[in-house]
Protein backbone atom coordinates (compact mmCIF):
# COMPACT_ATOMS: atom_id res chain seq x y z
CA UNK A 1 0.00 0.00 0.00
CA UNK A 2 3.04 2.29 0.47
CA UNK A 3 4.13 2.36 -2.84
CA UNK A 4 0.93 3.52 -4.20
CA UNK A 5 1.27 6.50 -6.46
CA UNK A 6 -1.11 9.18 -7.84
CA UNK A 7 -1.55 8.93 -11.70
CA UNK A 8 -1.26 12.01 -14.21
CA UNK A 9 -1.74 11.95 -17.57
CA UNK A 10 -3.41 13.21 -20.68
CA UNK A 11 -5.31 11.80 -23.36
CA UNK A 12 -6.91 13.04 -26.51
CA UNK A 13 -10.56 13.57 -26.70
CA UNK A 14 -13.37 15.71 -26.45
CA UNK A 15 -14.82 14.95 -23.44
CA UNK A 16 -14.03 14.74 -20.03
CA UNK A 17 -14.75 12.25 -17.88
CA UNK A 18 -13.89 9.59 -15.28
CA UNK A 19 -13.76 5.71 -15.74
CA UNK A 20 -15.81 5.18 -12.31
CA UNK A 21 -17.80 2.31 -14.28
CA UNK A 22 -14.12 0.43 -14.37
CA UNK A 23 -13.17 1.10 -11.31
CA UNK A 24 -16.45 0.14 -9.56
CA UNK A 25 -16.60 -3.14 -11.28
CA UNK A 26 -13.35 -3.65 -10.11
CA UNK A 27 -13.94 -3.02 -6.43
CA UNK A 28 -11.05 -0.58 -6.21
CA UNK A 29 -13.18 2.83 -5.96
CA UNK A 30 -15.75 3.01 -3.86
CA UNK A 31 -17.17 5.64 -1.23
CA UNK A 32 -16.65 9.50 -1.22
CA UNK A 33 -15.31 10.79 -4.49
CA UNK A 34 -13.80 14.45 -5.05
CA UNK A 35 -13.18 16.21 -8.88
CA UNK A 36 -11.40 19.13 -9.11
CA UNK A 37 -11.69 20.94 -12.64
CA UNK A 38 -9.78 24.00 -13.76
CA UNK A 39 -11.37 26.05 -16.71
CA UNK A 40 -12.31 29.33 -18.11
CA UNK A 41 -16.05 28.65 -17.04
CA UNK A 42 -17.67 26.70 -13.47
CA UNK A 43 -17.80 23.11 -14.71
CA UNK A 44 -20.81 20.73 -14.06
CA UNK A 45 -21.93 16.88 -14.45
CA UNK A 46 -23.08 16.44 -17.82
CA UNK A 47 -24.76 12.90 -17.70
CA UNK A 48 -24.95 12.95 -14.01
CA UNK A 49 -27.46 14.64 -12.05
CA UNK A 50 -26.65 17.83 -9.36
CA UNK A 51 -28.36 18.03 -5.70
CA UNK A 52 -28.10 20.63 -3.24
CA UNK A 53 -27.94 19.20 0.31
CA UNK A 54 -30.65 19.85 2.60
CA UNK A 55 -29.17 21.85 5.22
CA UNK A 56 -32.05 20.58 8.19
CA UNK A 57 -30.69 17.23 8.02
CA UNK A 58 -27.11 18.22 8.83
CA UNK A 59 -25.96 17.64 12.56
CA UNK A 60 -25.37 21.18 13.39
CA UNK A 61 -25.07 20.15 17.82
CA UNK A 62 -22.35 17.97 18.17
CA UNK A 63 -20.31 17.81 20.73
CA UNK A 64 -17.96 20.84 19.02
CA UNK A 65 -20.85 23.04 18.35
CA UNK A 66 -22.04 22.61 21.57
CA UNK A 67 -18.89 23.85 23.22
CA UNK A 68 -17.12 25.80 20.77
CA UNK A 69 -14.56 24.41 19.39
CA UNK A 70 -16.02 23.64 16.03
CA UNK A 71 -18.60 25.13 14.14
CA UNK A 72 -20.29 22.54 11.46
CA UNK A 73 -22.11 19.70 11.04
CA UNK A 74 -20.42 16.12 12.01
CA UNK A 75 -22.42 13.92 9.48
CA UNK A 76 -21.83 15.88 6.41
CA UNK A 77 -20.71 12.57 4.59
CA UNK A 78 -23.81 10.66 5.56
CA UNK A 79 -25.99 13.08 3.95
CA UNK A 80 -23.82 13.60 1.20
CA UNK A 81 -24.58 9.79 0.33
CA UNK A 82 -28.00 9.41 0.99
CA UNK A 83 -28.54 12.83 -1.25
CA UNK A 84 -26.81 11.04 -3.78
CA UNK A 85 -28.58 8.01 -3.57
CA UNK A 86 -32.11 9.68 -3.36
CA UNK A 87 -31.05 10.76 -7.34
CA UNK A 88 -30.60 7.38 -8.33
CA UNK A 89 -26.84 7.00 -7.26
CA UNK A 90 -25.99 9.14 -10.23
CA UNK A 91 -25.14 12.39 -9.09
CA UNK A 92 -22.84 15.22 -8.08
CA UNK A 93 -22.65 18.29 -5.44
CA UNK A 94 -20.78 21.28 -6.30
CA UNK A 95 -19.21 21.86 -3.05
CA UNK A 96 -16.70 25.16 -4.85
CA UNK A 97 -16.62 27.15 -7.57
CA UNK A 98 -14.67 30.36 -7.87
CA UNK A 99 -12.36 32.42 -10.32
CA UNK A 100 -8.66 32.52 -9.56
CA UNK A 101 -9.01 35.47 -7.27
CA UNK A 102 -11.02 33.52 -4.67
CA UNK A 103 -8.52 30.26 -4.30
CA UNK A 104 -7.39 31.59 -1.36
CA UNK A 105 -10.67 30.63 0.20
CA UNK A 106 -9.09 26.65 -0.20
CA UNK A 107 -6.31 24.79 0.87
CA UNK A 108 -4.25 24.50 -2.16
CA UNK A 109 -0.25 24.05 -0.93
CA UNK A 110 1.56 25.92 -2.97
CA UNK A 111 5.41 25.24 -3.55
CA UNK A 112 8.28 27.60 -5.14
CA UNK A 113 8.74 26.48 -8.83
CA UNK A 114 12.63 26.54 -8.42
CA UNK A 115 14.28 25.41 -5.77
CA UNK A 116 18.05 25.26 -4.64
CA UNK A 117 18.61 21.81 -4.05
CA UNK A 118 22.38 21.77 -3.67
CA UNK A 119 22.77 21.86 -0.34
CA UNK A 120 20.19 18.80 0.42
CA UNK A 121 22.19 16.79 -1.67
CA UNK A 122 25.67 16.78 0.74
CA UNK A 123 23.72 18.26 4.10
CA UNK A 124 26.26 18.51 6.99
CA UNK A 125 23.94 16.19 9.02
CA UNK A 126 20.39 14.97 9.63
CA UNK A 127 19.39 17.51 11.59
CA UNK A 128 20.60 20.44 9.26
CA UNK A 129 18.66 18.25 6.48
CA UNK A 130 15.49 18.68 7.78
CA UNK A 131 16.12 22.00 8.72
CA UNK A 132 17.22 23.04 5.48
CA UNK A 133 13.43 21.40 4.08
CA UNK A 134 11.75 23.65 6.48
CA UNK A 135 13.75 26.89 5.21
CA UNK A 136 12.98 25.71 1.47
CA UNK A 137 9.17 25.52 2.06
CA UNK A 138 9.52 21.52 1.56
CA UNK A 139 7.87 20.43 5.30
CA UNK A 140 4.56 22.03 6.09
CA UNK A 141 4.50 24.69 8.93
CA UNK A 142 1.77 25.47 11.47
CA UNK A 143 0.04 28.72 11.80
CA UNK A 144 2.90 30.30 13.52
CA UNK A 145 5.36 29.65 10.48
CA UNK A 146 6.97 27.19 12.44
CA UNK A 147 7.71 23.34 11.10
CA UNK A 148 4.28 21.42 12.07
CA UNK A 149 1.04 20.49 10.53
CA UNK A 150 0.00 17.16 8.75
CA UNK A 151 2.74 15.57 6.10
CA UNK A 152 1.93 14.58 2.44
CA UNK A 153 1.94 11.25 2.55
CA UNK A 154 4.32 10.52 -0.43
CA UNK A 155 6.75 12.70 1.64
CA UNK A 156 6.30 10.18 4.83
CA UNK A 157 6.97 7.20 1.65
CA UNK A 158 9.98 9.07 1.21
CA UNK A 159 11.56 9.57 4.38
CA UNK A 160 10.71 6.47 5.72
CA UNK A 161 12.68 5.13 2.27
CA UNK A 162 15.58 7.63 2.60
CA UNK A 163 16.13 8.12 6.13
CA UNK A 164 14.33 5.52 8.13
CA UNK A 165 14.46 5.59 11.73
CA UNK A 166 17.65 3.33 13.30
CA UNK A 167 16.54 0.87 15.60
CA UNK A 168 18.24 2.31 18.28
CA UNK A 169 16.61 5.51 17.64
CA UNK A 170 13.11 3.44 17.70
CA UNK A 171 14.78 1.67 21.40
CA UNK A 172 15.44 5.23 22.50
CA UNK A 173 11.90 6.74 21.96
CA UNK A 174 10.37 3.76 23.60
CA UNK A 175 12.51 3.79 26.62
CA UNK A 176 10.47 7.54 27.16
CA UNK A 177 7.48 6.35 25.87
CA UNK A 178 4.37 6.04 28.07
CA UNK A 179 1.67 6.36 25.42
CA UNK A 180 -0.64 3.72 23.64
CA UNK A 181 1.11 0.83 21.73
CA UNK A 182 -1.00 1.46 18.38
CA UNK A 183 0.26 5.44 18.16
CA UNK A 184 4.02 4.17 19.18
CA UNK A 185 5.22 4.21 15.42
CA UNK A 186 3.10 7.62 14.28
CA UNK A 187 4.75 9.06 17.57
CA UNK A 188 8.13 8.08 16.89
CA UNK A 189 8.15 9.25 13.37
CA UNK A 190 7.18 12.39 14.49
CA UNK A 191 9.90 12.95 16.88
CA UNK A 192 12.16 11.59 15.23
CA UNK A 193 11.90 13.77 11.89
CA UNK A 194 10.95 17.02 13.99
CA UNK A 195 14.14 16.60 16.76
CA UNK A 196 16.57 14.49 14.74
CA UNK A 197 19.37 16.20 17.27
CA UNK A 198 18.00 14.32 20.15
CA UNK A 199 18.78 11.39 18.90
CA UNK A 200 22.37 12.00 17.38
CA UNK A 201 24.26 9.80 19.62
CA UNK A 202 22.12 6.98 18.00
CA UNK A 203 22.75 6.60 14.50
CA UNK A 204 25.30 7.28 11.76
CA UNK A 205 24.40 10.06 9.26
CA UNK A 206 25.88 7.88 6.64
CA UNK A 207 23.38 5.23 7.16
CA UNK A 208 20.89 8.05 5.17
CA UNK A 209 20.27 8.41 1.37
CA UNK A 210 19.87 12.06 1.20
CA UNK A 211 21.03 12.07 -2.55
CA UNK A 212 18.23 9.34 -3.26
CA UNK A 213 15.43 11.37 -1.08
CA UNK A 214 15.81 14.52 -3.10
CA UNK A 215 15.62 12.83 -6.86
CA UNK A 216 12.49 10.99 -5.68
CA UNK A 217 11.07 14.52 -4.11
CA UNK A 218 11.56 15.87 -7.43
CA UNK A 219 10.14 13.34 -9.45
CA UNK A 220 7.24 12.88 -7.50
CA UNK A 221 6.20 15.79 -5.24
CA UNK A 222 7.93 18.78 -6.93
CA UNK A 223 7.42 18.06 -10.37
CA UNK A 224 3.66 16.86 -10.25
CA UNK A 225 2.69 20.61 -7.78
CA UNK A 226 4.65 22.59 -10.36
CA UNK A 227 2.39 21.02 -12.98
CA UNK A 228 -0.77 21.41 -11.02
CA UNK A 229 -0.02 25.18 -10.11
CA UNK A 230 0.65 25.98 -13.42
CA UNK A 231 -2.93 24.65 -14.48
CA UNK A 232 -4.46 26.52 -11.90
CA UNK A 233 -2.76 29.43 -13.10
CA UNK A 234 -3.46 29.34 -16.79
CA UNK A 235 -7.20 28.40 -16.17
CA UNK A 236 -9.16 31.58 -14.06
CA UNK A 237 -12.00 28.95 -12.56
CA UNK A 238 -11.72 26.55 -10.08
CA UNK A 239 -14.58 24.00 -9.80
CA UNK A 240 -14.65 21.25 -6.91
CA UNK A 241 -17.84 18.54 -7.49
CA UNK A 242 -18.55 15.87 -4.87
CA UNK A 243 -20.10 12.26 -4.97
CA UNK A 244 -20.44 8.94 -3.99
CA UNK A 245 -19.81 6.05 -5.86
CA UNK A 246 -21.68 2.86 -5.07
CA UNK A 247 -20.25 0.09 -6.68
CA UNK A 248 -23.36 -2.01 -7.19
CA UNK A 249 -25.01 1.18 -9.03
CA UNK A 250 -22.29 3.01 -10.75
CA UNK A 251 -24.02 2.17 -14.58
CA UNK A 252 -22.18 5.34 -16.32
CA UNK A 253 -19.03 7.38 -16.61
CA UNK A 254 -19.48 10.74 -15.48
CA UNK A 255 -18.77 12.96 -18.48
CA UNK A 256 -17.82 16.95 -17.27
CA UNK A 257 -18.66 20.06 -19.04
CA UNK A 258 -18.79 23.61 -18.75
CA UNK A 259 -21.43 26.53 -17.77
CA UNK A 260 -20.70 29.92 -18.26
CA UNK A 261 -24.24 31.16 -16.93
CA UNK A 262 -23.72 29.57 -13.21
CA UNK A 263 -22.38 31.64 -10.38
CA UNK A 264 -20.13 30.96 -8.02
CA UNK A 265 -20.67 28.29 -4.62
CA UNK A 266 -18.92 28.24 -1.62
CA UNK A 267 -20.30 25.70 0.77
CA UNK A 268 -18.41 26.22 4.29
CA UNK A 269 -21.48 24.96 5.94
CA UNK A 270 -21.02 27.85 8.76
CA UNK A 271 -23.59 28.59 11.91
CA UNK A 272 -24.54 32.18 12.10
CA UNK A 273 -26.30 31.90 15.55
CA UNK A 274 -27.30 29.61 17.67
CA UNK A 275 -30.13 29.23 20.38
CA UNK A 276 -32.59 27.57 22.61
CA UNK A 277 -35.87 26.69 23.77
CA UNK A 278 -36.87 25.10 26.42
CA UNK A 279 -39.91 24.73 29.18
CA UNK A 280 -39.63 25.68 32.93
CA UNK A 281 -39.78 22.43 35.10
CA UNK A 282 -41.86 21.62 38.27
CA UNK A 283 -38.71 22.96 40.38
CA UNK A 284 -38.65 26.08 38.65
CA UNK A 285 -35.46 24.95 36.59
CA UNK A 286 -35.32 24.20 32.60
CA UNK A 287 -36.23 20.93 31.41
CA UNK A 288 -34.49 20.48 29.01
CA UNK A 289 -36.41 16.97 27.71
CA UNK A 290 -37.95 19.04 24.79
CA UNK A 291 -35.61 21.02 24.06
CA UNK A 292 -35.88 23.13 21.00
CA UNK A 293 -32.94 23.99 18.99
CA UNK A 294 -33.04 27.73 16.87
CA UNK A 295 -30.09 27.28 13.75
CA UNK A 296 -29.32 30.63 12.33
CA UNK A 297 -27.14 29.92 9.23
CA UNK A 298 -24.67 32.12 7.18
CA UNK A 299 -27.54 32.01 4.35
CA UNK A 300 -30.23 33.30 6.46
CA UNK A 301 -31.84 30.38 6.39
CA UNK A 302 -33.62 29.77 10.05
CA UNK A 303 -33.75 26.13 11.34
CA UNK A 304 -35.75 24.51 14.47
CA UNK A 305 -36.07 21.14 15.42
CA UNK A 306 -35.79 18.90 18.55
CA UNK A 307 -32.78 17.72 19.95
CA UNK A 308 -31.58 15.29 22.38
CA UNK A 309 -28.77 15.40 24.58
CA UNK A 310 -26.94 12.72 24.69
CA UNK A 311 -23.60 11.96 27.20
CA UNK A 312 -20.61 13.71 26.73
CA UNK A 313 -22.22 16.62 25.53
CA UNK A 314 -23.81 15.18 22.13
CA UNK A 315 -26.80 15.70 20.37
CA UNK A 316 -29.29 14.56 18.00
CA UNK A 317 -32.14 15.61 16.48
CA UNK A 318 -35.08 14.30 17.42
CA UNK A 319 -38.30 16.17 15.26
CA UNK A 320 -37.96 18.35 12.01
CA UNK A 321 -40.11 21.57 12.88
CA UNK A 322 -43.55 19.61 13.88
CA UNK A 323 -42.22 16.05 12.17
CA UNK A 324 -40.30 13.03 13.36
CA UNK A 325 -39.92 11.51 10.16
CA UNK A 326 -36.34 13.02 8.48
CA UNK A 327 -36.92 14.96 5.07
CA UNK A 328 -35.19 14.16 2.38
CA UNK A 329 -31.68 14.22 1.59
CA UNK A 330 -31.45 16.27 -0.93
CA UNK A 331 -32.99 19.77 -0.79
CA UNK A 332 -32.98 19.82 -4.77
CA UNK A 333 -32.26 17.52 -7.72
CA UNK A 334 -31.51 19.29 -11.13
CA UNK A 335 -30.11 19.17 -14.75
CA UNK A 336 -26.76 20.88 -15.11
CA UNK A 337 -26.87 22.63 -18.98
CA UNK A 338 -23.82 23.84 -20.66
CA UNK A 339 -25.78 27.47 -20.60
CA UNK A 340 -28.86 28.55 -18.57
CA UNK A 341 -29.75 27.87 -15.06
CA UNK A 342 -30.45 24.87 -13.70
CA UNK A 343 -33.58 22.38 -14.76
CA UNK A 344 -35.62 21.19 -11.48
CA UNK A 345 -35.83 17.30 -11.59
CA UNK A 346 -38.79 15.88 -9.92
CA UNK A 347 -38.30 12.29 -8.53
CA UNK A 348 -40.97 9.66 -8.90
CA UNK A 349 -41.16 5.79 -7.70
CA UNK A 350 -39.17 4.18 -10.52
CA UNK A 351 -36.85 7.33 -11.82
CA UNK A 352 -36.19 10.95 -12.41
CA UNK A 353 -38.00 13.64 -14.83
CA UNK A 354 -37.05 17.08 -15.75
CA UNK A 355 -39.64 19.24 -14.88
CA UNK A 356 -40.38 21.18 -17.94
CA UNK A 357 -42.91 21.04 -20.41
CA UNK A 358 -42.28 21.96 -24.27
CA UNK A 359 -39.66 24.38 -25.25
CA UNK A 360 -40.07 25.56 -28.75
CA UNK A 361 -36.46 26.45 -30.56
CA UNK A 362 -37.41 27.07 -33.80
CA UNK A 363 -40.75 28.73 -34.90
CA UNK A 364 -43.64 25.92 -35.29
CA UNK A 365 -41.19 22.97 -35.04
CA UNK A 366 -40.77 21.59 -31.27
CA UNK A 367 -38.99 18.89 -29.74
CA UNK A 368 -39.72 18.40 -25.76
CA UNK A 369 -37.93 16.74 -23.09
CA UNK A 370 -38.45 13.04 -23.12
CA UNK A 371 -40.39 11.84 -20.14
CA UNK A 372 -38.71 10.28 -17.82
CA UNK A 373 -34.95 11.16 -18.37
CA UNK A 374 -33.17 9.75 -17.25
CA UNK A 375 -34.54 6.38 -18.11
CA UNK A 376 -34.38 2.75 -17.32
CA UNK A 377 -36.37 0.60 -19.94
CA UNK A 378 -38.29 3.28 -22.04
CA UNK A 379 -39.17 6.64 -22.30
CA UNK A 380 -41.16 8.68 -24.21
CA UNK A 381 -40.63 11.67 -26.89
CA UNK A 382 -43.01 14.14 -27.79
CA UNK A 383 -42.51 16.86 -30.93
CA UNK A 384 -44.82 18.96 -33.23
CA UNK A 385 -43.98 19.63 -37.00
CA UNK A 386 -45.60 22.66 -38.55
CA UNK A 387 -47.36 22.50 -41.60
CA UNK A 388 -45.27 22.44 -45.14
CA UNK A 389 -42.85 20.33 -43.92
CA UNK A 390 -41.63 17.80 -47.13
CA UNK A 391 -39.29 15.35 -44.70
CA UNK A 392 -38.53 14.44 -40.92
CA UNK A 393 -36.44 11.95 -39.30
CA UNK A 394 -36.36 11.48 -35.66
CA UNK A 395 -33.18 9.47 -34.72
CA UNK A 396 -31.04 8.45 -31.56
CA UNK A 397 -26.99 8.71 -31.24
CA UNK A 398 -24.58 7.76 -29.48
CA UNK A 399 -21.64 10.17 -28.12
CA UNK A 400 -19.58 9.06 -30.68
CA UNK A 401 -22.04 10.31 -33.39
CA UNK A 402 -23.61 6.99 -34.27
CA UNK A 403 -26.95 6.63 -35.06
CA UNK A 404 -28.27 3.41 -33.06
CA UNK A 405 -31.63 4.00 -34.03
CA UNK A 406 -33.91 5.68 -36.84
CA UNK A 407 -37.75 6.11 -34.63
CA UNK A 408 -38.95 8.52 -37.46
CA UNK A 409 -38.15 8.85 -40.92
CA UNK A 410 -41.14 10.06 -43.52
CA UNK A 411 -41.72 12.15 -46.50
CA UNK A 412 -44.71 14.78 -46.43
CA UNK A 413 -45.17 13.76 -42.49
CA UNK A 414 -48.66 15.05 -40.99
CA UNK A 415 -48.67 18.49 -39.15
CA UNK A 416 -49.22 18.60 -35.56
CA UNK A 417 -48.13 16.83 -32.57
CA UNK A 418 -46.56 13.38 -32.12
CA UNK A 419 -45.32 11.41 -29.39
CA UNK A 420 -43.09 8.01 -30.00
CA UNK A 421 -41.49 5.56 -27.81
CA UNK A 422 -37.87 4.66 -27.09
CA UNK A 423 -37.50 1.00 -25.62
CA UNK A 424 -33.29 1.21 -25.49
CA UNK A 425 -32.82 -0.66 -28.28
CA UNK A 426 -30.90 -0.01 -31.38
CA UNK A 427 -32.51 -0.60 -34.92
CA UNK A 428 -30.96 -4.17 -34.30
CA UNK A 429 -33.25 -5.00 -31.54
CA UNK A 430 -30.45 -5.14 -29.11
CA UNK A 431 -30.56 -2.92 -25.66
CA UNK A 432 -28.30 -0.47 -25.58
CA UNK A 433 -25.22 0.29 -22.76
CA UNK A 434 -26.07 2.79 -19.80
CA UNK A 435 -25.01 6.43 -21.12
CA UNK A 436 -25.69 9.51 -22.14
CA UNK A 437 -27.30 9.54 -26.02
CA UNK A 438 -28.59 12.59 -28.20
CA UNK A 439 -31.80 12.70 -29.74
CA UNK A 440 -32.01 14.77 -33.33
CA UNK A 441 -35.72 15.68 -34.87
CA UNK A 442 -34.40 17.06 -37.94
CA UNK A 443 -37.45 18.36 -40.11
CA UNK A 444 -36.00 19.90 -43.69
CA UNK A 445 -33.35 22.39 -42.72
CA UNK A 446 -34.17 22.82 -39.22
CA UNK A 447 -32.42 20.46 -36.51
CA UNK A 448 -33.62 20.23 -32.60
CA UNK A 449 -31.67 18.08 -30.18
CA UNK A 450 -31.71 16.88 -26.66
CA UNK A 451 -29.78 15.02 -24.34
CA UNK A 452 -31.15 12.00 -23.02
CA UNK A 453 -29.71 9.38 -20.11
CA UNK A 454 -30.13 5.86 -19.81
CA UNK A 455 -29.52 4.23 -16.42
CA UNK A 456 -29.83 0.45 -16.62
Amino acid sequence: VNQLQPIAFTYAGEAISAPLQLAASAGSISGKLTVWLAAEHRAIPENYLHVHLNQARLSWLDVYGLFGARWGPSNYDEILSEAIAEARHHAFSTEYAAERAAHTDINIYMMEPSIDLESLRNPKNLDAFMIDLWYKGMLPRNWAGNPGGQLDLKLVQLLRQHIPIPDAVLEEIKRKYNGNDEKFHSYAESQFYSFPNEYEDFYDNEWFDFLGFVDDWVTYIHTPKTKVQQILADRPYLTRLVTFVFSDHTKIDPVFNFNPDLGPINHRYNLGRLAFECHRGENGGDDISELIAIVGLEGGEILRYGVEILEFGRSWPLRYGDSEIPPAAAHRIEQLNTSGPPVPVVLSDETAVLDTGEQPVAAGLTLATNRPNPFNSSTIFSYTIPAGTTRVALRIYNVLGQSVRTLVAQSAPEAGSHTIRWDGQTDAKTPVTSGMYLLALQADDQLLTRKIMLIR
